[in-house]
Parts: structure tokens; C-alpha cells; sequence
């Protein structure tokens, strides 16, 4: 989700002329799947990724004409074909890929932002657009768990609203999909909070961590009962820093099922204490730095429950802080995309 905040954050500061592309759908394989965006602008240069270049380059030179056409728009790109001029050629992408270019006017422009701001306070939105049978937006409309709405769409919108959410179910794909209510096809996506990270421990292997799980979008707040190690200095780029007794830090925090604690802090104590904390108020991930004896111990003899990562990150070799943080990111990854 960091790409979307970048892309409202541009959308904030940006000149008048802009061009949202969204990849809506994709057939075979590709660089990013439904859902991927990036914001262009004037100058041939943009904000988000949705390929690996060679769509961003058609797009920049599209933009001109894009922004005058003034009207959303769907292009297919196939990168199927093996001849050296194709669009895939040398990317090792093999599908179809479907982008709807939407020039951003400023109706668009103040409901992303506002979509954003929700996000931001940790509400799903779901944005639902009604694509024409020539491929361009009929209506639009932003949807809050809470039966908020917000867009163009107009009459009928509590019907839509309520299969699009059952559409998009526990899986939160984005793509096109049938909706009772909607003629044509409908493109839904769902606009996530970041998810969070927490760090029990502010040691020097929690730096590069933190600084690795900032990148990938992750919400990260750092956790230690000592000033001097868990300050700004060391931690730029965490969201949050909780310095204090550990029972407070995690009494006052609730988890979701997208959250995520790793217990780093190398004292033996304070590691039991935290995970035996958490062990009474799981997030959806736990993981324990060092080996799994250690935190048998930390259990005091009792079995290793079988969602506690232990060791954490995924078993590649890793040696020294910054391989051991690429091992726990791969597994805070790898564990969120199966859910």
C-alpha cells in the first residue's frame, strides 16, 4: 500500500494534468497483477509501478493525448508474442495485460485523497468503477465497512454496495467481476491500511528490519524500555516508538489479523515476558528471534505453539543483521500473501 500513499501524496502536489492507469486485468502471467497503479504526469515521469518499464513508456507517450481525450479509456497490451518487438520482449512476462487510463479530474482527485484519509485512520475502503462496453468509466463510488459512500455512482448504491463487499470476500483481489445492481462489468479493489509491524526490541538488528519493512509498506513501531536505543536516531523510518515497561506497550496496542510482532530484544526475561503477553492477545504474525530451544525455554518446557515462528524468517542461511532481516521480511510476505 506505500504505492498508494505516494500516488496520493503526488496527487496532494501535483500539477492539474494527471492520468491514473490501473492494471484491471490480467491474462497469463505479468510483472504486477490487478490492482497495480501508477499516477502520470506531465514530463514523462510518474509515480507507481506496473510493469517492468516497458508499459510506463508507452503510457508517458500516451499522456498528452490521454489527458485531451478527457474521458478513461482501456488499453491492452499483449506481451504474449516472442518477436523482438513485442511488448514482453526480454521482460519474461507471457499474458495479456488490460490498463484503464483515467484522466484525473478534480472530483477524482479530492475522492482518492479522501479514500486515502480513511485508509490512513485504518478503514478499509472499496472502490467500485462501472466500465462501459468501450471500455471506459461509467461511475464510480468508495465504500467503508460502515455503509459510508462516497463518488458519482448515484441511485441504487446500497445494493451494489452490498455485493460488491460479499464479491470481494476474504480473498481482497482486485479484477472485474458481475455485480447484481450494475450493467456491464464492474472493477473492484480493495484499498487496505498498512499493515503493522512490531518490533519488541530496539537492538542493532532491528534497524535494518525496520528500515526493510518501512519500504515494503509496512507500518512499523519499535518497542524497548530504553531511550537511548529506541530513538530516531537509530529508527527513522518507524512509524511509532514506544519507549517503557513492555506490559504497558503491548496492554495498550489490539491486533488484526494483518499485524505482525517479531520479539528481538536479546534479554531472556523481557522475551518471556512479551511472549507471554502475546501469547494471551496473538497478531496475526508472532515470531521469536534465535533458535527454538531458546524459546522453549522462554515457554519454560511447554510445547512451541505451531503459529509461533520460531525460529523467524525463513530458513535461506542468513548470517548478520541485514540477511537475518531479508529472511524475516520474505517470511512476513510469504505468510500474508497465502492468507
Amino acid at each position: 500500500m506505500k504505492e498508494l500513499d505516494l500516488i496520493a501524496a503526488a496527487l496532494q502536489s501535483a500539477p492539474r494534468q494527471a492520468v491514473l492507469a490501473t492494471v484491471i486485468r490480467v491474462e497469463g502471467s505479468a510483472y504486477r497483477k490487478e490492482g497495480a497503479c501508477r499516477l502520470l504526469l506531465p514530463g514523462c515521469c510518474g509515480v507507481g509501478v506496473i510493469s517492468a518499464g516497458c508499459l510506463e513508456s508507452d503510457l508517458e507517450a500516451r499522456f498528452p493525448r490521454l489527458w485531451e481525450q478527457g474521458e478513461a479509456r482501456t488499453l491492452v497490451y499483449d506481451m504474449s508474442s516472442e518477436d523482438d518487438l513485442s511488448w514482453g520482449q526480454g521482460a519474461g512476462c507471457n499474458g495479456v495485460i488490460h490498463v484503464l487510463a483515467e484522466p484525473v479530474d478534480e472530483r477524482m482527485r479530492r475522492d482518492w485523497l479522501q479514500m486515502q484519509a480513511l485508509v490512513q485512520c485504518g478503514m478499509p475502503v472499496l472502490l467500485v468503477k462501472q466500465l462501459t462496453a468501450e471500455g471506459s468509466v461509467a461511475r464510480t463510488c468508495y465504500l467503508t465497512r460502515t455503509g459510508d459512500a462516497f463518488g458519482n455512482w448515484g441511485a441504487g448504491i446500497e445494493r451494489v454496495a452490498e455485493e460488491a463487499w460479499r464479491q470481494i470476500g476474504q480473498s481482497r483481489k482486485s479484477g472485474l467481476c458481475r455485480l447484481e445492481g450494475a450493467e456491464g462489468e464492474c472493477y473492484l479493489q480493495v484499498m487496505l491500511p498498512k499493515p503493522r509491524l512490531l518490533l519488541v526490541g530496539a537492538g542493532e538488528d532491528a534497524r535494518p528490519l525496520a528500515a526493510f519493512a518501512a519500504e515494503a509498506g509496512y507500518a512499523v513501531t519499535v518497542a524497548d524500555w530504553r531511550a537511548d536505543a529506541c530513538s530516531r536516531v537509530h529508527f527513522p523510518q518507524a512509524d511509532r516508538l514506544f519507549v517503557g515497561p513492555l506490559s504497558e506497550v503491548l496492554a495498550a496496542l489490539t491486533w488484526s489479523a494483518e499485524d505482525a510482532v517479531v520479539i528481538m530484544t536479546h534479554n531472556f526475561r523481557r522475551d518471556q515476558e512479551a511472549l507471554h503477553l502475546l501469547l494471551q492477545n496473538k497478531p496475526g504474525y508472532l515470531g521469536v528471534l534465535g533458535p527454538r530451544h531458546r524459546t522453549s525455554r522462554l515457554l519454560k518446557g511447554e510445547e512451541i505453539p505451531e503459529d509461533v515462528r520460531s525460529p523467524v524468517g525463513l530458513p535461506i542461511g542468513a548470517e548478520g543483521p541485514e540477511e537475518i532481516a531479508v529472511s524475516i521480511l520474505a517470511e512476513l510476505i510469504q505468510t500474508r500473501r497465502r492468507k
